[in-house]
């Protein structure tokens, strides 16, 4: 059996098995390790299997023995059960989801939109006042919406008509 440490050294062992739980990992200058492996869990798609030694020739008892000394070598492996229909396991992590808003830049110009003259007038950014937003988008939708109108005011009954140059009063 070959071991990638998490440093990068790797180890190769002869591995003995001994009886119920245990093994012996023997190194290549002859040196023992004695473990004790228990299965921890055994989900839907994964299992997961505790490793422990004391570091010499005496078994712990049970993983959760191991972990409960000090000065002992422990671990937890997780497997994918790729045997199973179906398997959707996977150790990859979820996408970064994207940043909140409460770390988007505010814009540099502020407007809100005067409807008795549709004009934007300039706001405070950030403001609690809704109609407040960038100066750009305020002058993009500070528009009068219905019809417009020309007026003759100057006869003795004014008149008033359609015209798409017209005001809106």
């Amino acid at each position: 059996m070959k071991t990638t440490w998490l440093n990068g050294t790797s180890s190769t062992y002869k591995v003995s098995t001994v009886e119920g739980d245990t093994f012996i990992l023997t190194d290549k200058d002859g040196k023992m390790d004695h473990w004790a492996n228990s299965e921890l869990e055994n989900l839907k798609y994964t299992t997961a299997v505790g490793l422990t030694t004391f570091g010499n020739t005496t078994y712990p008892y049970s993983f959760s023995e191991g972990i409960t000394f000090n000065n002992t070598l422990s671990a937890v492996i997780f497997k994918c059960k790729s045997w199973e229909k179906n398997n959707t396991c996977s150790f990859t992590p979820p996408p970064t989801p994207p940043p909140l808003a409460i770390f988007e830049e505010k814009a540099a110009e502020c407007a809100k939109c005067d409807l008795t003259d549709y004009k934007c007038e300039t706001c405070e950014c950030g403001s609690a006042d809704e109609a407040c937003v960038d100066k750009a988008k305020c002058e993009s939708s500070c528009k009068p919406t219905g019809p417009s109108y020309s007026c003759n005011w100057n006869v003795t009954v004014p008149q008033c008509v359609l015209d798409p140059k017209g005001k809106m009063d």
